[in-house]
């Protein structure tokens, strides 16, 4: 998820946007020294409720709700190297960080930055908790899935809050006002005490409770987490001396591995990012995806089919997806659309574009799980659009927005979905996870050892 796409404002309504500007429309933003004319003024984008000021030397970002105005500490290098281009048509400003697979972010032009952007919301426990209530009110997009009324909990605690309580007091009951929305993109940040907390509203609905039980089961390890890392780090190492034996290779760090099991191509992607760790520039990233792919292509063009097991990949960013599926096809096929909650843009599209070069067009099977979520499913959705794709596994995460970032006046952060996906036949997968074509256990509670890598086998069996 892209650092300046985590920057949250007031969702205005005033103007339709345009969602189409094409590539080829995209100019650079910053050279260095000055910012392109065309970009100066003041802009607001609906949905993400982003106010940007630019002028010709500055770029100053801002936080805007109903309940105030936060300025951003972003430096202009720092914004302009995550928004590389823009394009502009009358009123209306795009930016984007890669105008080819990145998400295409839509401005209307302002008359003035808002007077409350000119003062800082004072940090007090009330403040704190309207901010957190308006920014989930403004741009969480899922409360309807979940079955929460936001109101009704905005009611329910505001008699709870007093200026007088402590931080982690605080820090409770915001938490205990996200209970049921079961989503992996729902986080509250903080540092109390010099202690870092974390609340998460979500858990895995199968992984979760077979660790439960696994570790309830054994002796060896007295810490769960340390349970779930060497199970976790043991079974990467499985799949390549037991699956694939002496023929493994892999790149990225380890983030990508593929072999040979008989006639059929494996290739296991566990992340969706770092493919090149020497920089992390979107064009750097994107160029080792294809360097890594034409590789893995070329050993894997003699097998009759392949698998691509994704069922540890918790995500990371959607171009990475996008660019992966581009050795899937050597035609362009149209993937799904996004566009943020109640935005007034129209959604933008999304297609796999085929790759130059390394194209793999045999028969692909998907190995999901509950834990492939986020940039893992949208290539899920991307791939499952092509017709020489299906899946086996289990249903996926249900977590495909892109992560807004709010941070509240005392400085904690919080993190939500505030984007809505939709595949190529227009199913909204969020809340509920992508089902496989074919179902097959990847976790057993009685053989965590066995956990994916008996599901491999078993998909390698039904495709043979």
């Amino acid at each position: 998820m892209n650092r300046f796409f985590e920057i949250a404002l007031f969702l205005w309504s005033c103007c339709p946007l345009i969602a189409d500007a094409s590539p080829q429309d995209f100019k650079p933003l910053f050279d260095g020294t000055v910012i392109a004319s065309e970009a100066h003024g003041v802009w607001e984008s609906p949905g993400y409720g982003w106010i940007a000021s630019v002028t010709e030397s500055d770029i100053s970002l801002y936080h805007y709700t109903e309940a105030g105005c936060m300025k951003d500490p972003a430096s202009t290098e720092e914004l302009a190297f995550l928004v590389k281009y823009f394009a502009r048509e009358g009123s209306a400003l795009w930016l984007t960080a890669r105008p080819e697979s990145a998400t295409i972010y839509p401005f209307e032009q302002a008359t003035s930055l808002p007077a409350s952007c000119q003062t800082a919301i004072e940090n007090t426990v009330r403040n704190v908790f309207e901010y957190f209530w308006s920014v989930m009110d403004r741009h969480y997009a899922f409360f309807d899935i979940y079955d929460v009324d936001w109101d009704a909990r905005k009611a329910q605690y505001a008699d709870k809050v007093s200026d007088d309580m402590s931080e982690m007091a605080l820090f409770e009951l915001l938490g205990e006002m996200m209970e049921g929305l079961n989503d992996a993109h729902l986080e509250l940040h903080a540092e109390i005490d010099g202690e870092r907390q974390r609340f998460r509203a979500s858990r895995t609905r199968v992984l979760g409770p077979v660790i439960d039980t696994a570790f309830a089961n054994q002796k060896k390890y007295k810490e769960r987490q340390e349970f779930v890392n060497e199970w976790f780090f043991g079974t990467l190492k499985n799949v390549k001396k037991k699956i694939l034996k002496r023929g493994a290779k892999e790149a990225a760090g380890g983030t990508v591995v593929w072999g040979k099991i008989k006639n059929v191509g494996y290739l296991a992607v566990y992340g969706m990012q770092e493919f090149d760790d020497d920089n992390e520039g979107f064009d750097y990233q994107i160029a080792a995806v294809h360097r890594i792919m034409n590789e893995v292509v070329a050993d894997l063009a003699d097998t009759d089919r392949m698998i691509i097991d994704v069922s540890l990949n918790q995500g990371g960013m959607d171009e990475i997806s996008l660019a992966l599926a581009s050795h899937f096809t050597k035609e362009p096929v149209f993937a799904y659309t996004k566009v943020a909650y109640e935005s007034n843009a129209a959604p933008q599209k999304f297609f796999v574009e085929p790759a130059e070069s390394g194209h793999y067009t045999k028969p692909v099977t998907l190995l999901t799980s509950d834990v492939t979520v986020s940039a893992a499913e949208i290539f899920v959705i991307a791939m499952r659009a092509l017709p020489n794709v299906n899946q086996m596994g289990d249903t996926t995460s249900g977590a495909l927005s892109d992560i807004l970032s709010k941070t509240l006046p005392n400085g904690w952060e919080l993190q939500m979905s505030n984007e809505i996906y939709r595949d190529a036949e227009g199913t909204l997968w969020e809340g509920k996870g992508i089902p496989p074509d074919e179902y097959i256990e990847v976790y057993d509670a009685e053989n965590m050892d066995k956990s994916v890598l008996e599901a491999i086998r078993e998909v390698a069996k039904r495709i043979q």
